[in-house]
């Protein structure tokens, strides 16, 4: 039960974060690397998988 309440506020904190994030962009007028490096925690690509026979990414 602890685990489930220990998640429930991570997910809470995460969302707030992200709110706030969002409000604080809510008018921008273009994308900077600055504003796209906020938003993005990080990027995972997995090897490419082959066995249909086509190349899938």
């Amino acid at each position: 039960m602890e685990e489930l309440i220990d998640k429930q506020r991570e997910d809470s904190d995460n969302y707030d974060r992200f709110a706030a994030l969002v409000e604080k962009y809510v008018d921008i007028p273009e994308l900077t690397t600055t504003i796209v490096n906020e938003f993005i925690k990080k990027i995972i690509v997995h090897e490419a998988d082959k066995s249909s026979g086509l190349r899938r990414q």
